[in-house]
């Protein structure tokens, strides 16, 4: 564990965001292994990737190591067994976020790879703002129709809709970052078709507060 713990650190201690910072600063209040050397590549919405070499009692070792999000482990080819799967699935459906960390041994004098395992796992939660169920009932109140981006899985996304009392058919999930600006825009359009029979006032105040909500979502959720 002490190498897990150390890789872990060593990865998600590189990124900014939210969930990176909470599996960080987990494994550093642990019994970690000493990183004497270590690259680390960031793949924006998927997680990390990067070698290291690893530093014990009693050798040094080379490792590649990647961490983040379902998808990515599938990117990576690293099966996963019904005991892992499991947990995955419970914690999705209590609304917690995901991440995996998968690893291979890299040989020290000739660089021979072998494939990925799964290490370990890690769940997190994002809790709700006090103010957000509130809020969203003002704009209900409003004839505002709620949407919430995600870039969790549908599973958690649903979840913490369901918290929130935000339908699953106004949830849209596993959005990379770089993708969710790109959502808003067809749910405006589609706001105006649907008032379209409306007095031409009511048509903008709809689509500037529903736009409003669309980036509450994300910004509740870490973006």
């Amino acid at each position: 564990m002490r190498v897990i713990w150390a890789i872990a650190q060593a990865l998600e201690v590189s990124s900014s965001h939210p969930i990176a910072k909470a599996i960080s600063t987990l494994c550093t209040d642990q019994n970690r292994a000493s990183v004497i050397d270590s690259t680390i590549e960031e793949l924006p919405g998927r997680g990390l990737k990067g070698t290291f070499t690893i530093r014990t009692s009693t050798n040094d070792s080379r490792y590649e190591a990647a961490i983040g999000s379902e998808a990515f482990r599938s990117l990576l080819g690293t099966p996963i067994d019904t005991y892992w799967s499991n947990n995955v699935s419970t914690w999705k459906t209590a609304g917690k976020s995901i991440a995996l960390l998968a690893l291979r041994p890299l040989s020290l004098s000739d660089q021979e790879e072998t494939s990925f395992k799964l290490a370990a796992q890690f769940a997190t939660t994002d809790p709700l703002r006090p103010e957000a169920s509130s809020v969203l009932s003002a704009l209900r109140n409003q004839g505002v129709s709620i949407w919430m981006i995600s870039g969790d899985n549908a599973t958690t996304a649903t979840a913490v809709g369901y918290q929130l009392g935000i339908p699953a058919t106004n949830i849209i999930a596993g959005v990379l970052p770089s993708e969710k600006a790109d959502k808003i825009p067809p749910l405006s359009q589609m706001r105006k078709r649907i008032f379209s029979q409306s007095p031409p006032s009511a048509l903008s105040p709809v689509s500037d507060m529903t736009s409003n909500a669309y980036s509450m979502g994300a910004k509740r959720r870490r973006s």
